[in-house]
């Protein structure tokens, strides 16, 4: 037994010997150099181009006698074609009731015209509405405008709206209710139960007095 155990311990012994020995004899491999990464150059961003201004259209407006070239017999369906032939820059507002055009005026007392048809099959011409110069809520020569339309139209009858402020109105309803015209001090209004008006009260004769009328009407 004691020849046995000397035998093992010699055996180990040398195991432990031969593994050193080929430790020591095993080359350590070489770590391969990490490769540099390259740095990134910085990306300026590119930005994009302001985009062209849009030339806005220009916005024309009429002188008030050209209103006399209108057909006020022509009805809804062929009002379209026959106002654009006339103005080719009129916008049109479609509503429930009414199919309203809107003119643009080149004229001192007045900055634009409203025409309605009646939105129903066969509609006709029933109100105009005269407006204030763009930028005025009211007529700055209501009582100039009125007596200008009393030379065509006859004497309106005048009738106090507000006694405390003095605000008017000047109504023509001889022909009432064929036709009839009321002046406020915000706009002028005609209305038709006939296009074509009863006379004097028609709207070749308004467009024509008023035009006879405003100061420096080119």
């Amino acid at each position: 037994m004691p020849l046995l155990v000397a035998v093992a311990a010699v055996v180990a012994l040398g195991g432990s010997v031969a593994g050193y020995l080929l430790t020591r004899s095993t080359p350590t491999p070489a770590v391969a150099p990490v490769a540099a990464v390259p740095t990134a150059k910085p990306v300026t961003p590119i930005e994009p181009k302001p985009p062209r201004p849009t030339a806005k259209p220009v916005e024309r407006s009429y002188p008030l006698r050209s209103l006399l070239e209108l057909d006020v017999t022509v009805d809804i369906d062929g009002s379209r074609a026959h106002l654009l032939a006339l103005f080719p820059t009129i916008g049109s507002e479609p509503g429930a009731d009414k199919l309203v055009y809107r003119l643009p005026l080149q004229n001192p007392w007045f900055g634009a015209v409203e025409m309605s048809w009646n939105n129903e099959k066969a509609g006709r011409l029933t109100n105009v509405r005269f407006d204030p110069p763009r930028g005025d809520e009211r007529f700055k020569n209501q009582k100039q405008i009125g007596d200008c339309l009393a030379r065509g139209l006859g004497k309106p009858e005048v009738r106090e709206l507000n006694h405390l402020t003095g605000e008017l109105s000047f109504f023509w309803g001889a022909r009432f209710p064929k036709a009839w015209a009321d002046l406020y001090s915000g706009y002028l209004r005609l209305a038709f139960e006939n296009p074509k008006g009863a006379p004097p009260m028609t709207f070749g004769q308004v467009v024509r007095s008023l035009d006879a009328c405003a100061p420096g009407t080119p």
